[in-house]
């Protein structure tokens, strides 16, 4: 029986880290493609994107260890059941029931991994995470303007210089600042300068010698015109990378131990309370989803890994669906933070029950035929 466990063990492992590192890969590829222009003029080397995907990998790890493991038990007791291994196990008397061992052990194990990473090791990474590029972004912020160029180094900012003396200084200005709901500004100045404060993760715009203009968006208020000596702008590159890293929740860099204190000023407080049971609910969640995927991985096995693959994937998407509809919910106040982050749990929890209840009335049903088939073979070999 032990054998049996293991060498399930091992398929669903190969399985399993092979669906992660895909899942993994495609994540990191789209979104390095969203934060390159970070990076640009910031020099960053190669061990430094290196370090900062490393940190990236923690909170995509969590948040992929849920599909990756139903895609994993359905392809392998689909390969299992192709190959005729599920046949010949219950031909040597080792019923389903015991097939679910290994794979249940492995989810127990990993939810004890899947905890450490939502409570412990995404926030860290996150904290990091945010640090580390937040640099990157102020450098890479007065890196990349160049002279003679219409550029947008960050959102709503239009830069324009027609020479850059060096360093941090330009002649020739004109910026455009759309950051404004109610109304755009336009400078025109002679000379600029450009400082980035890693203390403060604000780049400090100054212009000198020139005009300020206001455009209006909305009402009727009227354009302006203002002449200066020197006007100062800041950027705030914690919110320009917060824009840019977005698939990352706003409170994934604060520890556990802080979601269990007041929110700070400007977050609500559903959305405080939702991301401190969202980690509580992470691996509870993967636990109880793994047990229902080998559930019905090993009573409904095809013959087929595409389809098997496909069931397992499309499991997963309804439990997701569950997670955005509680989430949905909770912002139209329709649930509580609570409610919304364990709903998945809970569903999963009655599906769980169902499924077993369905595989154990299934395996009396198929036990009460194999006696009475067997009843009926004795008869007719006692009367010929």
């Amino acid at each position: 029986m032990y054998r049996i466990a293991i060498y399930i063990v091992g398929q669903l492992f190969a399985w399993l880290c092979l669906t992660l590192t895909g899942l993994a890969l495609l994540f990191i590829v789209t979104q390095v493609i969203r934060v390159a222009p970070i990076f640009t003029g910031a020099g960053a080397t190669g061990l430094n994107l290196l370090y900062l995907l490393s940190l990236v990998l923690v909170p995509i790890m969590a948040w992929s260890l849920t599909p990756s493991f139903a895609v994993a038990i359905f392809a392998t007791a689909s390969r299992m059941g192709a190959e005729g291994e599920l046949v010949a196990a219950e031909a040597s008397g080792v019923g389903r029931p015991t097939l679910f061992l290994g794979p249940g052990i492995l989810a127990l194990l990993l939810t004890f991994g899947s905890a450490w990473l939502w409570l412990a090791g995404a926030p860290s990474a996150g904290r990091l995470l945010q640090h580390n590029v937040s640099q990157l972004a102020g450098s890479a912020l007065v890196g990349q303007l160049k002279a003679g160029v219409f550029q947008e180094p960050v959102s709503g900012i239009v830069f324009w210089a027609d020479k850059r003396l060096g360093g941090e200084k330009f002649l020739g200005i004109f910026l455009e600042d759309r950051r404004n709901e109610i109304q755009d500004f336009h400078y025109v100045a002679k000379n600029l300068s450009i400082e980035y404060r890693p203390a403060t993760q604000l780049v400090s715009i100054t212009l000198a010698e020139g005009t300020a203009f206001s455009i209006p968006k909305v009402g009727d208020i009227p354009p302006v015109a203002i002449s200066f000596d020197k006007l100062s702008l800041t950027i705030d590159v914690a919110g320009e990378l917060r824009k840019r890293l977005d698939f990352l929740p706003a409170t994934l860099s604060y520890t556990t131990k802080r979601l269990l204190e007041p929110p700070p000023p400007g977050t609500a407080m559903k959305d405080w309370q939702f991301a401190l049971w969202r980690r509580i609910a992470g691996p509870v969640g993967f636990f109880l989803f793994s047990l229902l995927s080998i559930v019905i991985a090993f009573s409904l096995s095809s013959n087929r890994i595409g389809t098997a693959v496909v069931r397992g994937a499309v499991l997963f998407l309804l439990y997701h669906l569950i997670a955005r509809w509680g989430e949905t919910m909770m912002d139209n106040n329709g649930l509580s933070a609570k409610i919304a982050a364990i709903l998945p749990s809970l569903l999963t929890s009655a599906l769980l029950v169902v499924a077993l209840g369905r595989f154990l009335v299934a395996r009396a049903l198929t036990r009460r035929l194999s006696r009475r088939m067997g009843s009926s073979t004795k008869v007719c070999r006692r009367n010929p």
